[in-house]
């Protein structure tokens, strides 16, 4: 879809809600991935970290890998550049848990992340709307549209060896959020400067209509992983499923007043299937590969930014990681590295469109390996339905802490 008005984008920066990609300009705002800067520093990736003990934490089935309590934050910092906008920077929160052992070989996790986030202002620019003629008045319109919100999490999660082989993991999610959007009308007089024939607009701050919506979400996720590990080979399937969500929407018009409430609850819905798959090269590196699609948004068009769905997105994920093991007594245990690249299409009404990316990332285990810092570096390219966006460039760091601790543990008395 080419935008037919030039516009600017300016980036309304916080740590909660820090958006100035061209995909938080769909759906209910960009999709917040990869909170594991282990995961991502492996192609972008899920279920595999490159960590000793195996553990990736966005990987379900994987949690119980480690007996210990451990609490987990991690935020992102970023960088986009493209073709006709000047660059732009965000920052972000992106995940908050706690994980702990309930069994042999059992965990639990509870946490609270973001699911989609959008924060921009879009301007359009006076003379890039055609002029209308009332009488002998000439008159032009510009609007500007303002969004921010989208959907987080919190959620709940299990996870268990249930055979020499073979690991389960399963997330029950409660989603809520709210989404504003406002779009505010200008109308200007137009005329011609005698003496210079420059182009003069009068602003009529009379003729200024606005639009809010408010949209509310809530419902719930359920995910589901499956994980077999045989000698040097590893294999990992997820599913996501969504009973249902219920958006309800209000519509403020400026002096006019409200509209009614409007009301939307969508049925049972897949929404998202991975497979992956790890080999171990020796003890201390190894190779990743995995695939995932992720669903369209089960809501109306109308509820979405721009009336225009996210689409579909199929990716492909490809790693590499070594670890390396301090043989002598000290601070720090092992240091882990990482790489890896990615592609990832994405269908939507207009087209298909393409986002490749190459990762890199290291984190250090310390203090008997019961903490962490690890940290990815992830350079990407995406085309755009926005033609503004075409050649879009963009540098994300994920940052994330891990402190662990022997709680929960039943301890063997002398």
């Amino acid at each position: 879809m080419k935008i037919k008005y030039y516009f600017q984008v300016f980036l309304l920066a916080g740590i909660l809600l820090g958006q100035n990609s061209s995909l938080a300009l769909s759906g209910l705002g960009e999709r917040v991935r990869g909170f594991d800067p282990a995961a991502a520093g492996i192609g972008n990736s899920q279920y595999f970290s490159g960590r000793a003990n195996g553990v990736s934490l966005t990987a379900l089935s994987s949690l119980w890998m480690s007996p210990l309590s451990r609490i987990y934050v991690s935020t992102s910092f970023g960088f986009v550049d493209s073709r006709d906008l000047p660059a732009q920077q965000n920052q972000y929160f992106r995940n908050l848990s706690f994980i702990f052992p309930v069994g042999k070989q059992k965990a639990m996790t509870i946490g609270l992340k973001p699911a989609t986030r959008a924060d921009f202002y879009i301007h359009e620019t006076l003379g890039s709307n055609p002029n209308v003629q009332f009488g002998d008045q000439y008159f032009t319109s510009i609007t500007n549209y303002h969004a921010v919100g989208g959907l987080s999490g919190l959620y709940a999660g299990y996870a268990s060896k249930i055979g020499e082989n073979l690991s389960l993991g399963a997330q029950w999610t409660w989603s809520f959020g709210n989404l504003f959007q406002y779009d505010t009308l200008l109308t200007y007089s137009v005329t011609t400067d005698p003496l210079s024939g420059d182009v003069v607009y009068g602003n009529f701050a009379s003729n200024v209509s606005t639009l809010q919506r408010t949209h509310r979400f809530h419902g719930q996720t359920l995910a589901l992983e499956g994980r077999f590990r045989a000698k040097k080979n590893e294999f990992v399937f997820s599913a996501m499923m969504q009973p249902h969500l219920t958006v309800t929407t209000n519509h403020r018009y400026g002096s006019i007043g409200d509209a009614p409430e409007e009301k939307y609850t969508s049925g049972l819905s897949l929404r998202s299937l991975g497979f992956g798959y790890s080999r171990v090269l020796g003890s201390t590196q190894g190779l990743t590969v995995e695939f995932h699609r992720i669903e369209n948004e089960n809501i109306p068009s109308s509820t979405a930014i721009f009336k225009t769905l996210s689409g579909t997105s199929n990716s492909l994920n490809l790693g590499y990681y070594k670890v390396f093991n301090n043989p002598r007594l000290s601070y720090w245990n092992t240091l882990n590295t990482r790489g890896g690249v990615y592609f990832i299409q994405l269908n939507k009404p207009a087209g298909t469109y393409y986002d490749l990316g190459i990762t890199l990332g290291i984190g250090i285990d310390y203090i008997k390996s019961k903490n962490a810092v690890d940290l990815a570096l992830i350079f990407g390219q995406r085309s755009s339905e926005f033609e503004e966006f075409t050649g879009e460039k963009y540098v994300s760091l994920v940052l994330g802490f891990t402190a662990g601790e022997m709680w929960f543990m039943k301890r063997k008395r002398k």
